[in-house]
């Protein structure tokens, strides 16, 4: 498994992932809608810039096969966001999602980014120990102000 910048020719896998990841978060609460057109709307308006720009957006290579990404944006001088780290299910707990975080912490580290909002669910006990594992700790709470 290799750990690579993404490229535009990933296009295709990762729209696949992001659309497989946004039926995941949904299912953990998040409001985003996992349909084709959201994750349209994603591609074009970070995806797409950050790959072009090369940006954070990493992905997991195994002889051809992209079987995960993480996508970090909104870089500024101090703060990055991650946009969600997804690893196919076959491949999960065999450090792929680890590997991924650190290309992409290791790329915000040589910026001078200082914070990275990670927006896991309380319920993704994987997505939670991940994080731990990488050292980082829950600073803070969302709400849904709409019940």
């Amino acid at each position: 498994m290799i750990i690579r910048p993404a490229t535009l020719e990933d296009e295709p896998s990762i729209r696949e992932m992001y659309l497989a990841f946004l039926n995941e978060v949904e299912a953990f609460g998040y409001d985003i809608p996992a349909t084709p057109e959201s994750v349209e709307k994603a591609w074009k308006s970070r995806f797409r810039p950050t790959i072009e720009s090369k940006g954070p957006i990493f992905v997991a290579d195994h002889e051809g096969a992209i079987e995960g990404f993480v996508a970090m944006t909104g870089l500024i001088p101090i703060k990055a966001i991650n946009h969600g780290v997804y690893v196919r299910p076959a491949w999960r707990r065999q450090g792929v999602g680890y590997a991924l975080m650190w290309a992409a912490k290791k790329w915000c580290r040589q910026l001078g980014v200082e914070k990275i909002f990670d927006m896991v669910s309380l319920t993704n006990e994987a997505g939670l120990k991940l994080m731990a594992k990488l050292g980082e700790e829950p600073v803070a709470f969302a709400y849904n102000l709409t019940a």
